[in-house]
Formats: C-alpha cells, sequence, structure tokens
C-alpha cells in the first residue's frame, strides 16, 4: 500500500496543497465570490477551510519552525509560501474558492452551468477523493533550509484517503462531507463523530467495558492530522482523582534523517471495533456510579497529557453515567 501512497504524495510541486492553481488569483479574499455564490460562500465560512490558517491548534506548530512546507494546505494561496504574510488577505483566508476552483486563470468544476459567466474548465475528477489527497494524504516529510522539503519517507503522515480506499466503501469523499454544501463538516463537529460510532456498554464483575464501532466512516475513525486522539474516560463521581482513559490514535518515534514511523495505531477502521476495558476496584469504592465519556482531542503535541489539554481542544462526543450492577452483562453479548 505505501508506494501508492507515496505517488499520492509527490504530485505537484513537491509540497501538498492545492495545485495548478491560477499563479494570478482573481481576487483577495472571497468576499467577490459572495455577490452570486452567498449561500455557497455563508457556508464555507463556517468551515474548517475557512480557518485552515487561522486554526489556533495549527498556528501552535507553525510557530515552532514556520515551515514553508506547511502553508501548501494551510493557506494555498499565499504569495510568498516561504514567508507568509499575515497582512495578505490570501493567506488570513485559509481554504478559499480560489483555491479549488480556480486553475491556469480560469473556473475549474466537475461541469459548467448553462448560464455560467465563466471560463470554465471541465474536469471530471474535480472535488474526487484525488483533490482532496493532496491536503488529506501524505507521508512524513524530511524538510530543509526554512522548511523546504528534501523528500518524503514511505510512512504515511495523514492517511484518509488510503484507508478510505481500503475500506472499498462506495461511497466517496463528498458523499458524507458535501452534506451541508461547502461546510464540509468532519471531526471538528461532534454530532458527526457521533453518528459514525456505535457505542455499547456493558460490564462483567470486576470490570466495566465500553465497545467503540466504527460504523459510518469511511476512514479511520480518529484520521488527519498527527495529533488527533480519541479518548474513552471513566470515573467515580466521588473520586475524580482515579479517573482512566483509553487512547484512540497513533505514535510515532522520529527516524535518523528526518521523519518519523508508526509504533502503535489504535485509530477504529471501518467495520471495526475496539473495547476500553476498566477495572472497577481502580475507579475507587466510594459510589456506584462510573462516568463514562468519549472526548475528541485535537493536540498540539502528540505527548501531552490528556487529563491537562485545554478545553478549546477537546469536544465531547459521547456521556452516559452508568451503574455497573444495571447494565447487560458482557458475557451475554
Amino acid at each position: 500500500m505505501r508506494a501508492w501512497i507515496v505517488a499520492f504524495a509527490v504530485v505537484g510541486v513537491g509540497m501538498p496543497g492545492i495545485e495548478r492553481r491560477s499563479s494570478a488569483p482573481r481576487i483577495a479574499d472571497d468576499r467577490a465570490c459572495a455577490s452570486c455564490h452567498a449561500a455557497e460562500v455563508a457556508q464555507w465560512q463556517t468551515s474548517r477551510h475557512a480557518v485552515a490558517w487561522r486554526d489556533p491548534i495549527f498556528q501552535g506548530e507553525f510557530a515552532h519552525g514556520r515551515l514553508a512546507w506547511c502553508v501548501g494546505c494551510h493557506a494555498p494561496l499565499a504569495a510568498d509560501k516561504t514567508a507568509p504574510r499575515e497582512d495578505d488577505a490570501r493567506v488570513a483566508q485559509g481554504v478559499g474558492c480560489d483555491a479549488c476552483h480556480a486553475r491556469d486563470g480560469r473556473m475549474v468544476s466537475a461541469r459548467r452551468g448553462a448560464n455560467s459567466p465563466h471560463a470554465t474548465i471541465v474536469d471530471p475528477s474535480f472535488a474526487s477523493p484525488a483533490l482532496c489527497a493532496r491536503c488529506h494524504q501524505f507521508n512524513f516529510p524530511v524538510l530543509g533550509e526554512r522548511g523546504r522539503l528534501i523528500r518524503y519517507t514511505d510512512e504515511p503522515m495523514q492517511a484518509t484517503v488510503a484507508e478510505w480506499r481500503a475500506s472499498g466503501s462506495g461511497a466517496d469523499c463528498l458523499d458524507c462531507h458535501a452534506d451541508r454544501g461547502h461546510a464540509f463538516p468532519g471531526s471538528h463537529d461532534a454530532e458527526r463523530v457521533a453518528s459514525a460510532l456505535a457505542i455499547d456498554v456493558c460490564a462483567t464483575s470486576d470490570t466495566i467495558e465500553v465497545a467503540i464501532a466504527n460504523r459510518g466512516a469511511g476512514h479511520n475513525v480518529p484520521s488527519g492530522g498527527v495529533h488527533r486522539r480519541m479518548v474513552v474516560r471513566a470515573w467515580r463521581s466521588l473520586a475524580p482523582e482515579r479517573l482512566a482513559e483509553f487512547v484512540l490514535g497513533r505514535k510515532f518515534r522520529p527516524l535518523i534523517g528526518g521523519g518519523k514511523e508508526t509504533i502503535a495505531d489504535t485509530t477504529i477502521a471501518p467495520g471495526a471495533t475496539r473495547t476500553a476495558r476498566f477495572t472497577l476496584a481502580a475507579l475507587g469504592t466510594a459510589s456506584h456510579d462510573v462516568n463514562l465519556e468519549l472526548r475528541y482531542i485535537y493536540a498540539l503535541d502528540e505527548h501531552a497529557a490528556l487529563t491537562t489539554e485545554p478545553d478549546n481542544v477537546t469536544k465531547q462526543v459521547w456521556f452516559r453515567r452508568v451503574d455497573p450492577r444495571e447494565v447487560p452483562r458482557c458475557s451475554q453479548r
């Protein structure tokens, strides 16, 4: 599988991002599009694409090295990727209209409307998984001065499109992520994450178990950024200091010469189930009830202590308070 992952990663000019865009973007920001496409622009303004550059999690990482390699996806219209200017409106708008829809001075789309005033390149592959892969499928880079790409390793840094292809799903990216037009809801939408999962709770004489099945996502959960994790938490209300956690995500170690390799992967593949098991005695005996929570964490640091993550990078996906004596027995499942 890794051979074709590398093929996705190196297409274009040597960094991920939307390639073949106009060398002279038509507009400085997306307000011009709103005069004819008000609904689409309003949807986009609520999307993660709109805040791709301003996102505090990205900015927290970018501040460490201001790597040019990162700019291709987070501000693809930047005039200078090696030194993006904060006062450049094309940087602040993140992944704006032109990032996807402008190519060689013309508009690009899968089809041209009969009354469209635009000179349009009709490309049936537009908005296909291959286009999404530019920013959602690439391997770890080895970077040089000012964050310029030297080469890619053979280890995927983001593998969302590869995960989707491996699933054999008949749906593609837009079938799931374009139901709200250009808002493209994804992992930052807690309801969207919850709708993709089936969560079941059972107990034994000494444990409580939470089984999480990926029933609705066509890729692994969590997917995308290397620092994203989901965490199952269990604690008794009268003994919160005994909170226990089960982490779903990936762990890496650096390689000599640059890049990283995966050393653990507990993400949930499409159709698969992962089970978190908590020993009841370890949670304390001060009360019978047990609080169970699934939380999505957008971490600044893959080694950060989960219990101390700031609230602005976490979202609660699911919560339930149970008495282990009253939930179904695991042996009956």
